[in-house]
């Protein structure tokens, strides 16, 4: 025998395994979350059967599922068989700073899953996967399943915090004195822009069915004086008044057509000297700028892009597209800004106006 019948590392059967196996992990994932056991071990390690006699479930199969996300690095084992959190499990948590407890149960849980098993018919067909599993939208299913509305809600405020930090580093909001955050959610992105940039005022703009929850996080922030929180339709206009309006994941939600509305409308509205500011992932154009793109910001983009297809009409853009969908609209792309995630920062202004920006 020889060295070389040793492999110091993965073969392609066991990349391939890992793959297709990776759905398994997804939900046991899904059921610690469900059942609450970041939260439980929040105070240090527990056994499995204390665990199960907290969560209620049966206690050889808690401890198999636990040491399966042991290997997988959500938990840790220690020498008395005790299961802790690890930096992964902790993000888990419903406390923690940055969770993305809600994002995983989102994302995990059925009502996704059910889109996803459509998958095959989206690309046979182009058309939505969630609409082909579910007969309509995914904006008119959680209008009328609230419970999920919500989860999504809370889910997409959660996935805005892990990536808020990286934009106010690369790029400076100083000098806007209104910022109109279109899509804002429960306005995490603009609470912290607006901590951040104390002369600046803010709206967090939204459907009504969010606005409460921005009310809440505005208030919490202590910025009630400096950030209102208007609800309405961005596909039918914007509040007019800012000189920087805010477009975070949201034009990779639809198809191009609904995108250049809502450009459109804010761009109806903006001042001369005005910017709308588009944060979004780019997918490279070029073979070659594929090629050179960090693995998990390309695998992060290229995933995304086909939950876009599955869940909505959306989804990533090249550059070359989004200037076609800012050309339509009557916008012109100033420059591009990277972030340490996969989220860019496109700056646009009306075509034809004055280059001058507010300072940055």
């Amino acid at each position: 025998m020889t060295d070389d019948d040793f492999c110091s590392g993965p073969t392609p059967t066991d990349t391939t395994l890992r793959l297709i196996c990776g759905a398994w992990v997804s939900r046991a994932i899904h059921v610690a979350l469900s059942l609450g056991i970041p939260d439980l071990l929040c105070d240090g390690p527990e056994s499995s059967a204390a665990l199960a006699a907290a969560c209620g479930t049966h206690a050889p199969s808690l401890h198999r599922l636990l040491r399966a996300l042991t290997v997988e690095g959500v938990f840790a084992m220690d020498s008395e068989g005790r299961f802790r959190l690890t930096p992964v499990g902790e993000i888990l948590r419903s406390d923690a700073p940055g969770s993305l407890r809600d994002w995983a149960l989102l994302m995990l849980g059925d009502v996704h899953g059910g889109a996803w098993g459509e998958l095959l018919t989206a690309v046979q067909t182009g058309g939505s996967a969630f609409k082909a599993r579910y007969g309509k939208d995914l904006w008119a299913y959680c209008r009328e399943h609230k419970a999920h509305g919500a989860l999504f809600d809370r889910a997409m405020a959660g996935f805005t915090d892990t990536y808020v930090a990286s934009v106010l580093t690369a790029f400076s909001f100083a000098g806007f004195r209104t910022i109109v955050d279109v899509g804002g959610g429960d306005g995490s992105l603009l609470v912290g822009i607006l901590s951040a940039h104390h002369a600046a005022r803010g709206v967090v703009f939204d459907l009504a069915s969010v606005a409460e929850r921005a009310l809440r996080r505005v208030a919490d922030a202590g910025l009630s004086d400096r950030c209102a929180v208007v609800s309405g339709d961005a596909l039918t206009e914007v509040p007019a008044g800012g000189d920087a309006y805010v477009l975070s994941r949201v034009l990779h939600d639809w198809d191009d057509g609904a995108a250049i509305r809502l450009l459109g409308n804010c761009q109806a509205v903006l001042k001369g000297d005005g910017r709308v500011l588009v944060l979004e992932r780019i997918v490279p154009a070029q073979p070659e700028d594929f090629l050179a793109t960090p693995g998990p910001i390309l695998s992060d983009t290229t995933l995304t892009d086909m939950n876009m297809m599955v869940m909505t009409t959306g989804r990533e853009r090249t550059l070359p597209e989004y200037e076609s969908l800012f050309a339509a609209a009557g916008l012109q792309l100033v420059r591009t800004v990277a972030t340490a995630t996969a989220m860019q920062v496109m700056e646009l202004r009306r075509a034809g106006s004055d280059p001058a920006r507010v300072p940055s």
